[in-house]
C-alpha cells in the first residue's frame, strides 16, 4: 500500500485499536475505552487505550515520529514498555509472502523493547521462527502493530506526532492493508460511505423480487472487515458507490461506521489504482 502522505498492512483477529489526536475521550466499547489527549499546542499525540481483558491489543499508528510527524516512527517509541510486563511481545508487520505475513518481534525487558526474532505467521494463524537475525523497525505512519501481555488490567499508552498535511489519501496494494485515519478523525466514528472512494472492486449483485437483492458473485471483488464495539467481526462489500453487509441480502449502508479508534482491514482483489482520501488531519 502506498501513503500519498500514507500508510502501511497487517494480520487480524485480534482487538483492533486506532491513534489519534484531539481534545476528546470515547468509549471504544465494552471494557475498552479510548482517552486521547493533546500535550501541548503543536501537533504532539498521547493516547492510553484501555484494552479490556485483551491478552492480544491490536494497535494501528496514525503517528509519525516525534519532531518530524510525516516520517515513520521507530517500533520501539510506539507503545510505552514501562507500562507492560517483562516477556510481554510486540509484533510489526514487515511484508508478506502468499498468505504468509513477516514480522519483526519486540521484547519487554526491564521495562524496555528489545528486539528479540523474527517471525512468520502462516494463514491458520501458525508461527514460525525465522532464520536472519532481527533488526530495529521504522513503522510507517498507518501501518500496524500487535501486543501480546500478561497483564490486562493496564492501559496501554502510545506517542507520537499527529500528520501535519490537511488531506491524505491512501492508495493500496494488493492484498490485505490495515488502515486507519491519519488525523483527529480517528478518534471519532467514521462512516466508510462519507469518504472518497475510487477504483474499488465491486460485488456483484441481483435483485430476485422487489426489496430482497442479494449478492451473487464475490469473484474479484474488494472487502473490507472489522470488530464492532462488542468485538463481533464485520465484513463489508461495495456495490454503485456505497460500502454495504450482505447476511442473506444486501445491505448498503449497514454496519459502514468505523468506531472511534478502530482501525479495518482492506483486502484488494482487483487490479488497477484503489484509492480512498481522509478528512484533514487539521480540522
Amino acid at each position: 500500500m502506498k501513503v500519498k502522505k500514507m500508510f502501511g498492512t497487517l494480520m487480524t483477529k485480534f482487538i483492533v485499536l486506532a491513534l489519534g489526536c484531539g481534545l476528546a475521550e470515547g468509549a471504544w466499547g465494552g471494557d475498552s475505552s479510548v482517552t486521547n489527549k493533546v500535550v501541548s499546542a503543536n501537533l504532539f499525540g498521547a493516547l492510553t487505550v484501555n484494552a479490556g481483558a485483551a491478552t492480544n491489543a491490536f494497535v494501528a499508528v496514525p503517528f509519525g515520529a516525534f519532531g518530524v510527524g510525516d516520517a515513520p516512527i521507530a517500533a520501539a517509541d510506539i507503545v510505552q514498555a514501562a507500562a507492560l510486563s517483562d516477556g510481554d511481545k510486540m509484533y510489526v508487520w514487515n511484508g508478506a509472502e502468499g498468505s504468509e505475513q513477516k514480522y519483526e518481534v519486540y521484547t519487554v525487558a526491564s521495562g524496555a523493547w528489545t528486539v528479540a526474532n523474527k517471525v512468520t505467521v502462516a494463514a491458520d494463524g501458525s508461527q514460525s521462527m525465522g532464520s536472519e537475525s532481527p533488526e530495529a523497525f521504522m513503522v510507517a505512519t498507518g501501518a500496524g502493530v500487535f501486543i501480546e501481555r500478561k497483564d490486562t488490567s493496564k492501559p496501554l499508552y502510545v506517542y507520537g506526532q499527529v500528520l501535519t498535511n490537511t488531506m491524505a489519501t491512501t492508495e493500496f496494494a494488493a492484498g490485505l492493508t490495515l488502515v486507519s485515519a491519519p488525523s483527529t478523525k480517528a478518534m471519532s466514528a467514521i462512516d466508510l460511505n462519507a469518504l472518497t472512494w475510487s477504483g474499488v472492486g465491486d460485488v456483484s449483485i441481483t435483485t430476485i423480487v422487489p426489496g430482497m437483492t442479494i449478492v451473487n458473485s464475490w469473484d474479484g471483488a474488494d472487502f473490507i472487515y472489522y470488530r464492532n464495539a462488542q468485538n463481533k467481526v464485520i465484513r463489508l462489500y461495495h456495490n454503485g458507490g456505497k460500502w454495504g453487509t450482505s447476511v442473506g441480502t444486501w445491505n448498503p449502508g449497514s454496519g459502514t461506521t468505523i468506531p472511534a479508534g478502530t482501525a479495518f482491514w482492506y483486502m484488494k482483489n482487483g487490479s488497477g489504482s484503489t484509492t480512498v482520501t481522509w478528512p484533514g488531519s487539521k480540522e
